[in-house]
């Protein structure tokens, strides 16, 4: 059984496949328990591969998820199914370990009980995609903090590489010692259909209007922002390069924002740099970064931001960048969320007329690749059709700045944005941050999810149960 991210590329790998006869939208596939069943090794062994659907899902809550693979668990009590592992699969390319993230490495960790420990594989994926040193860089800092605890109950630990030769290194730890039974000739188990296969499912040029590229950003004191500043916010996911474009904006000897390879988050808190050139432009640009989502709770993240454009409410803030990585494969129930509650931060007109979404990690892959264009496409259609779109360009470090600085002309060109709804709610309205559209959404939001919790924690301790029933062959639990 899998918690998948990269699963149905892994299985076409495991069927004799290449890898590519998958799907690539942005919206989850796996809507369904699938067994996939195939054979494998010297001598020949029959294996099946049951893929879930994974957490954070695009439009399935946990909850659901959670109650398939327990409804699945208790029908191969019966002993027609014997589980031979569970694999974890984390993509190696996620620059950051957010909250969603965490989650969902707590939720399954609560699946597993001690006695299951053993039989738990932790699989990195997208290698392919990664610098190998900063990869095994990654790999390190997960083994040695998020994964620690799980290792020390007797995960292991193994790389997914994009081939066959891959799969079968990953599951020969037990292609010898156990057997997988149950698939009847009609391709069934328990009733559940076994699948044989796996089944598909703008450029800019910089302008005389910024400073020069000798201009000088410098860390701004927040409580010296003045009228006349052009503030420009910078959102987004934690890892999707906000401090790397400061960086490339400031284009001094030494970095603006530090900003290590690490999986933990860079941005702590709100910070203003000065864009200004030597002789000193009237209304000087005032870049402002911020957490990044899944660093801490969306209501958190934007509550500091509602709140830091109380304290400046003389300030008008002419562009919002909202960071995004176009490397994602899939969009989660987390994403659409954090849109929603950003959303109900600007309000209708200012996502119009303010937003601009920058993609980021276009260099893990030439521009021209189709699949990620495609994947632009498919944010601006379905989840982002209110924003412009630009794209920061690194092939090289010159390509990266000139991207980045594009990318700020456009914003400093652009017309006046509109006002945000949270200004408008709490500097002319003067309520409080818990009684604006967002914080009232928020109210609602934490009113469902406490009614989610209990149940979601008697799933998990279902699914435990019949882990350790389908991973021993035990007929009754005693607990």
């Amino acid at each position: 059984m899998c918690i998948p991210l990269t699963f149905l590329q892994f299985i076409d790998y495991a069927i004799g496949g290449n890898g590519e006869g998958i799907g690539h939208s942005l919206i989850s596939r796996t809507q369904e328990i699938t067994v996939h069943k195939t054979v494998m090794g010297t001598p020949p062994q029959s294996f099946a591969f049951v893929d879930t659907p994974g957490f954070d899902d695009t439009t399935k809550p946990d909850y659901d998820v959670l109650t398939k693979i327990a409804e699945f668990l208790a029908k191969i009590q019966n002993d027609k199914l014997h589980l031979g592992k569970l694999l974890y699969l984390h993509r190696i390319t996620d620059n950051r370990m957010d909250s969603a993230q965490l989650k969902n490495l707590e939720l399954f960790a609560g699946m597993c009980d001690a006695r299951t420990m053993s039989r738990v594989v932790l699989v990195t994926t997208m290698w392919k995609l990664m610098d190998p040193l900063r990869g095994r860089l990654a790999e390190k800092e997960l083994k040695g903090d998020f994964w620690k605890k799980l290792i020390q109950q007797g995960c292991s630990v193994e790389r997914f590489d994009d081939s066959s030769e891959s799969v079968a290194r990953i599951i020969t730890g037990f292609s010898r010692t156990t057997h997988i039974s149950g698939v009847d000739q009609e391709g069934k188990i328990d009733g559940i259909a076994i699948s044989d296969q796996v089944t598909d499912p703008g450029q800019l040029q910089p302008s005389p209007s910024l400073p020069p590229s000798t201009a000088v950003l410098k860390r701004a004191k927040t409580t010296r922002m003045h009228a006349k500043d052009r503030v420009i916010l910078l959102l987004g996911y934690t890892g999707t390069g906000r401090s790397t474009f400061i960086n490339a904006i400031g284009r001094g000897d030494n970095a603006v924002v530090n900003s290590p390879f690490s999986v933990q988050p860079c941005t702590k808190e709100i910070s203003a740099f000065r864009l200004q050139s030597r002789d000193q432009i009237k209304d000087p640009i005032v870049l402002v970064d911020t957490p990044g989502f899944g660093t801490q709770s969306d209501y958190t993240v934007l509550g500091n931001i509602s709140n830091w454009l109380e304290v400046h409410h003389a300030i008008d803030v002419v562009s919002i960048l909202f960071f995004c990585q176009i490397e994602n494969n899939r969009v989660t129930s987390s994403d659409v969320s954090t849109w929603e509650n950003f959303k109900l931060l600007c309000g209708e007109a200012a996502m119009k007329a303010s937003v601009t979404v920058v993609t980021t990690g276009w260099d893990s892959a030439e521009s021209s690749n189709a699949r990620y264009i495609d994947r632009e496409s498919e944010l601006r259609t379905h989840f982002w059709k209110e924003c412009n779109f630009l794209r920061l360009e690194r092939d090289t470090c010159s390509t990266f700045s000139t991207s980045a600085r594009a990318i700020l002309d456009n914003s400093v060109r652009s017309a006046p944005g509109s006002r945000l709804r949270i200004q408008t709610e709490m500097i002319h309205e003067k309520k409080p941050l818990e009684q604006t559209t967002l914080g009232q959404q928020h109210s609602q939001n934490r009113s469902t999810q406490r009614k989610l919790q209990k149940q979601v924690k008697d799933l998990v301790r279902s699914v435990r149960n019949g882990l350790i029933l389908a991973f021993f062959r035990i007929g009754r639990l005693s607990l």
